[in-house]
């Protein structure tokens, strides 16, 4: 595995231990589109959605990579009881304090134990499926090694 991979999966690890309760399932999911199984064992994922290199070296390549991640948190929402009911106001509090644990649980990890991460915003997720939670934007900058160099 690259060193990038070994970061964003050590980095989705972080952020399933930090919320509770911690996710059964931690993905550092590929592509562009937002994907979520398995929702109510709790789910984390994290994903690249934007990398752009810098301080280019000529052919040595980039001495750094500035990164856009996306690291989101999904559980299962209260859904209509067996009567075809909505879910009760108690529920959908509930659901929402979940979220916002979650939130405040992320944005600390993002901006007090990940070097070079930089939260920027929250974006709620769904409900949709039967599934609830909410997404950090942040951006990340790596920095390499070139040619057994410290950068």
């Amino acid at each position: 595995m690259s060193a990038l991979s070994v970061l964003l999966h050590q980095i989705a690890g972080q952020a399933a231990a930090a919320v509770s309760p911690s996710p059964e399932r931690v993905v550092v999911a590929p592509g562009d589109i937002e994907t979520w199984d398995d929702c109510c064992d709790g789910m984390v994922w994290l994903r690249i959605s934007e990398l752009s290199l810098a301080g280019n070296r000529g052919d040595c390549g980039a001495v750094f990579s500035d990164l856009t991640c996306e690291l989101a948190v999904m559980r299962c929402e209260h859904g209509p009881t067996d009567a075809g009911e909505p879910p009760s106001a108690a529920d959908v509090t509930a659901d929402t304090a979940q979220t916002y644990d979650d939130m405040d649980a992320l944005r600390i990890l993002l901006g007090c134990e990940v070097p070079g991460a930089k939260p920027r915003r929250w974006v709620p997720v769904g409900p949709s499926g039967g599934c609830v939670g909410g997404k950090w934007i942040f951006d990340l900058r790596i920095v390499h090694h070139v040619h057994g160099e410290e950068a």
